[in-house]
């Protein structure tokens, strides 16, 4: 390693602004520092990185068309009728988000990032890049919303 004979080398990514396909990570319920109102908190993966990039649907005046977009850029979800309730279940799904580049130049969601997949239809698919944290197969998509677990006779309990 050379540790003493350090140069300064440009950043090397070929990140660009635009729309991506990208593929929820975890969704979480949380409140709004600024305002402390309900959010959405959805951790997403550009397709073709290993980044993470933060969205977020507060609960507010905007929330039911800005929820509304979210289901339309990830139709997975809207087929399957996933409510805020239950958004530990939308990992995995892919939909399309625009990223725009913060000072850094690493990514982040527009102020508007929700892209309805049709209006979009050159996008390549989804291409997963794993961290070294992470497994090497992308999570799987529930392809049915959660339903009740079916009534259990306690008699057969395994434990």
């Amino acid at each position: 390693m050379p540790w003493n004979d350090y140069s300064y080398t440009e950043n090397q990514h070929a990140w660009r602004p635009g729309i991506y396909r990208c593929m929820i990570l975890a969704a979480e319920q949380t409140k709004s520092n600024a305002s402390g109102n309900p959010m959405l908190k959805i951790t997403l993966r550009p397709s073709g990185t290993s980044s993470k990039v933060y969205a977020y649907i507060v609960g507010n005046d905007y929330f039911d068309e800005n929820f509304s977009r979210f289901l339309d850029a990830f139709p997975q979800l809207k087929e399957q009728n996933f409510t805020k309730d239950n958004c530990f279940s939308f990992r995995g799904a892919v939909g399309c988000v625009k990223l725009v580049l913060d000072d850094n130049g690493f990514f982040k969601a527009a102020k508007y990032p929700w892209i309805p997949p049709g209006s979009v239809p050159d996008l390549p698919a989804f291409k997963w890049y794993y961290r070294n944290d992470e497994p090497v197969d992308p999570p799987e998509f529930l392809s049915a919303a959660l339903e009740e677990l079916p009534p259990s006779d306690e008699g057969t309990l395994p434990f």
